[in-house]
C-alpha cells in the first residue's frame, strides 16, 4: 500500500500551473497557449472575461439566461420506499451522482412524489445546502429518458432551453471557475445555502453547439472509465467479504481451538506517542496515524514521539470508530482515543486483524468498543495456517488498493480534462 507523502501529487494529473512542466507529449501550441494563460496572457483568438480567459467565440452570459429555475420539494427520507417511484435527494448529489445522472437508486411512495417536483431529461440539479461552502450548489444534470422522477427539499432545478440540453452543462458547472463563484454566495455557517437567484447570477460560458458533443464525448469516456473501475473495486470487495466469512467460520476453522480476546492481544499504552491535531505539519519527517478514515492525518517532525514498529505491526483503533487499521510503518499517534493493539505469543497478526475485520462491530458509543473487544472469541489455527490465510486475503487488499489508486487517477485525469476543455484551452 502507498501511505507516504501525497501518492497523486507524484502520478496524477497536475493542476494547470503545472501542467506544461510534465507534458511531453502534447502539442507544443497548447502547452504554449497554457504557459500564457498562467501568467495573465491572452493568447490570440481568445478574450478576458469575468470567468477568466476564454475563446473569442465563446458568449459570456448569465445562467437564469439559459432556462427556467425551479425548486424541488418534499421527499423526506421517512418517505422511502424499497419500491415506488424513482427520485432524487439533495444529499445524493453529494454522494452518488458526479456531473450527471444516468441511473436512480431511491423511491418513494407515488402520494408523496406527486407533491413534489417533477423531472424532465436535461434538467440540471444544484444543491441548496451543505456542511460547506466549498461544496454547495454542486451539480448534476438528469440523463433518464424512460421513466418520470421527482426531485426533493433543498434542490434547485435548472430547465435548460433546448440548445443547451448537452450533459456538456453537467460538467460544465461543477467547474472551478463556476464553483468559486458559488462559493462567494454562500451563505450561513453551520448550515450552508445557496438560493435559485444566486444560482441564476452564475457567470456563465455558451459553447457553441458542434463543441458541446464533441467535449461530452470525451469526458463521458472517462467517467464510463470510472464506472467500470468502480464496479471492479465492488467486485473485488464482495470477493473479499466471501473470503473473510469462509476463513474466520466455525466449518473453517472446526478442527482448531478458540482463545479469548484478552488471551490473544494486549493494548500498548500510547501516551508517549502521541501529539494534538494542532501539532500536525502538512509535510514532515513522520506521519501521524489516528482514528480518522485516512491511514496518514498528518504529518509532525516530533522524533521523540515516534512508534517504532520493529518488525512488529501493530492494530489500531478508535475508543468511538469500528474502523481497524493494520499499520506496518514507524509513525505517531494523533489523536486522544487512538489505542494500539499487539498479539501476545506467536501469533500472526495480521491473521487477527482480518479476525476482527470479520465480526460485526456494533455501535457501542464512546469509550465502549473495547470492553466490546474484550468479549469476543477467536479461532486459532496453526502460525502456518494464520500466515497463509493473512497472504491471501493481504493480496486481495493490496489488488483492491492498486484499483482504488488507478480510480483516484482517472478522477483527477478527468479533472484535468474538464479544465483544458471546458475553458477552452483545448
Amino acid at each position: 500500500m502507498v501511505f507516504k507523502g501525497k501518492w497523486l501529487e507524484k502520478i496524477g494529473v497536475k493542476k494547470l500551473t503545472e501542467i506544461t512542466k510534465e507534458s511531453t507529449g502534447m502539442n507544443p501550441k497548447i502547452k504554449e497557449r497554457i504557459e500564457q494563460i498562467r501568467q495573465g496572457i491572452v493568447p490570440e483568438g481568445y478574450k478576458k472575461t469575468r470567468v477568466g480567459i476564454i475563446p473569442e467565440e465563446w458568449e459570456l452570459t448569465q445562467l437564469g439566461e439559459m432556462g427556467e429555475i425551479f425548486r424541488g420539494k418534499g421527499i423526506p427520507k421517512s418517505k422511502l420506499t424499497d419500491d415506488g417511484v424513482p427520485c432524487v435527494l439533495y444529499g445524493e448529489i453529494y454522494t452518488k451522482y458526479n456531473d450527471v445522472i444516468k441511473t436512480l437508486d431511491s423511491r418513494t411512495d407515488r402520494e408523496t412524489a406527486e407533491k413534489s417536483f417533477k423531472l424532465e431529461y436535461g434538467d440540471i440539479l444544484f444543491t441548496g445546502s451543505g456542511e460547506k461552502a466549498e461544496e454547495i450548489g454542486k451539480a448534476a444534470m438528469y440523463l433518464i429518458k424512460d421513466e418520470p422522477a421527482y426531485a426533493g427539499g433543498d434542490l434547485i432545478i435548472l430547465r435548460p432551453k433546448a440548445e443547451i440540453r448537452n450533459k456538456v452543462y453537467g460538467y460544465l458547472l461543477n467547474t472551478e471557475y463556476v464553483n468559486r463563484q458559488k462559493y462567494k454566495k454562500a451563505q450561513g455557517h453551520s448550515v450552508v445555502h445557496i438560493y435559485g437567484d444566486n444560482i441564476k447570477k452564475l457567470n456563465v460560458p455558451f459553447i457553441p453547439v458542434n463543441e458541446q458533443q464533441k467535449i461530452a464525448e470525451i469526458l463521458s469516456t472517462w467517467d464510463r472509465a470510472i464506472e467500470l473501475k468502480e464496479a471492479l473495486i465492488k467486485e473485488k470487495e464482495e470477493q473479499k467479504k466471501g473470503k473473510l466469512e469462509y476463513f474466520f467460520s466455525k466449518d473453517f476453522n472446526e478442527c482448531y481451538t478458540e482463545e479469548k480476546f484478552d488471551n490473544v492481544f494486549y493494548r500498548i499504552p500510547n501516551g508517549k506517542y502521541r501529539i494534538n491535531k494542532k501539532d500536525y505539519l502538512e509535510k514532515g519527517e513522520f506521519p501521524v496515524v489516528d482514528q480518522s478514515k485516512s491511514y496518514i492525518a498528518g504529518y509532525t517532525n516530533q522524533k521523540e514521539k515516534l512508534f517504532e514498529i520493529n518488525n512488529n505491526p501493530v492494530i489500531i483503533f478508535g475508543d468511538h470508530t469500528r474502523v481497524f487499521k493494520f499499520v506496518d510503518f514507524d509513525f505517531v499517534v494523533g489523536a486522544d482515543g487512538t489505542n494500539i493493539l499487539s498479539t501476545k505469543k506467536e501469533y500472526d497478526i495480521k491473521y487477527f486483524y482480518y479476525a476482527i475485520s470479520s465480526k460485526r462491530i456494533p455501535d457501542t458509543g464512546y469509550n465502549r468498543h473495547y470492553k466490546f473487544l474484550q468479549e469476543m472469541t477467536f479461532y486459532v489455527p496453526p502460525i502456518k495456517l494464520q500466515k497463509k490465510v493473512s497472504k491471501i486475503l493481504s493480496y486481495l487488499d493490496y489488488n483492491i488498493n492498486l484499483l482504488k489508486q488507478e480510480l483516484a487517477l482517472l478522477k483527477e485525469q478527468k479533472k484535468g480534462l474538464m479544465q483544458l476543455l471546458l475553458t477552452g484551452i483545448v
